[in-house]
């Protein structure tokens, strides 16, 4: 009986685990704007690199990437709920790549308080297609005021302002899919 309890009380320290890094940056609204002064991580590859039209290989700044809109997928690699909203959001990365029109909206994962391990074995799994960064320290999600995970947010790169975003699984995907175009055309 004693081992039970103890079984019982280990499977709820790691289920609570897991619900923490699934709110892992300590917020629930979406943010009005992206500062300008923040820099994303360096791309970690040339792949990458070219993909967000960079210069360099250095951390930078929303305005340096070569399209008008970014979304950013704010997630945790240990996070069931980002497990579950990964593969809607490589749908959407397909879906922009097979769309001529719609090929300068660009798609970022920003893995925080992941580390790279983790974001490797992620991006492995789930066949992530699109750049995932690591902002492994908290950085990026508290200067934009916490994010919880997963967050999906729809930036304009020459203004950095946040046009859409949703907190938690992508459950109506042509909705999603309909305001992005939406603000595609508008932009």
């Amino acid at each position: 009986m004693k081992k039970k309890r103890l079984t019982t009380y280990f499977l709820a320290s790691i289920c609570l685990l897991f619900a923490l890094h699934c709110h892992a940056a300590f917020g629930t609204d979406i943010p009005e704007s992206f500062p300008p002064e923040i820099k994303m991580p360096a791309p970690d590859s040339a792949k990458v690199q070219q993909y967000l039209g960079l210069k360099d290989m250095e951390p930078f700044p929303l305005a340096n990437l070569n399209g008008k809109i970014v979304i950013i997928e704010f997630f945790n690699a240990l996070c069931p709920h980002c497990h579950a909203n990964a593969p809607i959001v490589n749908k959407v990365y397909k879906l922009l790549q097979d769309d001529p029109g719609l090929r300068d909206v660009k798609i970022i994962g920003l893995a925080i308080g992941s580390d790279k391990i983790e974001v490797d074995a992620y991006r492995k799994n789930f066949k992530v297609p699109f750049p995932l960064l690591i902002d492994d320290n908290f950085a990026i999600a508290a200067a934009i005021g916490g994010v919880d995970t997963p967050t999906t947010l729809v930036v304009g790169t020459s203004n950095g302002k946040v046009y859409a975003g949703h907190v938690g699984v992508i459950k109506d995907f042509d909705g999603f899919l309909k305001e992005l175009r939406a603000i595609h055309k508008k932009l």
